[in-house]
């Protein structure tokens, strides 16, 4: 959460601030927004799960997944249908707990991250992993986020959008 300072130093103030326009809006979202997004811009293409649009990209976003989640697992189901309409997922691993850690890992150091993932969310048990991978570096990234849960999908503005959405739903809230 943010925390605000007045100018002479004499207080802290920490909480949300509400800016009150015609729709009202936190000034602690944007502040979270603007680190987020230079998080996001940070990460490597190659280090995350990559699943193009299908024909123009129209939207980027950033999901932190787990294999172990179920909301993740109803969500990759529509993943087809979500490329369909232009948008493209950037998965990023959160593991959430250490019990998951090494599922995601395995997913992370497959030569076929994709297969391992569909996999790994079906239940499928993997191999153990033995690979530099990016997986404690993701999900520690996350928590700098203030990501608690997943999915959790953000724009390539580091706004947060929801966790699990329908596609319908995710494109509405891309496109506003």
């Amino acid at each position: 959460s943010s925390v605000y300072v007045t100018a002479d130093g004499k207080y802290i103030i920490q909480g949300d601030v509400i800016k009150l326009d015609k729709q009202p809006h936190s000034i602690g979202d944007k502040l979270q927004a603007t680190a987020n997004k230079k998080h996001l811009a940070a990460l490597k293409k190659e280090d995350l799960l990559v699943y193009p649009a299908k024909g123009q990209t129209k939207h980027i976003v950033y999901v932190f997944t787990d294999a172990s989640c179920p909301y993740c697992h109803k969500l990759h189901e529509h993943m087809a249908e979500i490329n369909a309409k232009g948008i493209e997922v950037r998965y990023i691993a959160w593991p959430r707990g250490p019990q998951f850690m090494p599922a995601m890992e395995s997913v992370w150091c497959s030569s076929d991250r994709q297969k391992a993932f569909d996999q790994a969310i079906s239940g499928t048990q993997l191999p153990p992993a033995s690979c530099k991978n990016p997986v404690k570096d993701q999900y520690q990234m996350g928590l700098n986020m203030g990501v608690n849960g997943t999915p959790a999908i953000y724009n390539e503005n580091g706004e947060y959008l929801g966790g699990y959405l329908e596609p319908a739903e995710l494109e509405s809230r891309l496109n506003k």
